[in-house]
């Protein structure tokens, strides 16, 4: 498969698939985004200046390298959250002891020292 690349006739980056694109009724293509801010400053086309009375949706195919792009973002993704969870397995297995100041019956603040066991679902309690 094979087309040009189009831009943004007002941030000129690329339209892709992965933006929102819209033609005007005069046929220009825009970002959704871009148009939006463009039309509450001006209520005209930001290309002819012609009056704006409607946008329909385009629907751009990814291309072939945008594919490539969002795979190794994904795979990068997978990896990040396995290492994020191989670390919070980590964290949960050490014991993570607290402190929490508590009144007692004289009014004074003592403080209650706690250890989170990770194989208990709350907390005990060392006094």
């Amino acid at each position: 498969m094979s087309f040009e690349r189009f831009n943004c006739g007002i941030c000129l980056d690329f339209l892709s698939a992965c933006k929102l694109t819209l033609a005007t009724n005069c046929g220009h293509v825009f970002h959704k985004q871009c148009l939006e801010q463009s039309l509450a400053i001006n209520p005209k086309c930001p290309s002819c200046r012609q009056a704006f009375s409607k946008a329909r949706k385009v629907i751009l195919p990814a291309a072939r390298s945008e594919k490539h792009e969002l795979q190794a973002e994904l795979v990068e993704a997978h990896q990040r959250l396995e290492e994020l969870l191989k670390e919070n397995e980590d964290l949960k297995a050490k014991k993570t002891p607290s402190a929490t100041l508590i009144r007692n019956e004289d009014g004074e603040y003592i403080m209650r020292s706690r250890t989170f066991m990770p194989s208990e679902s709350n907390f005990t309690s060392h006094y």
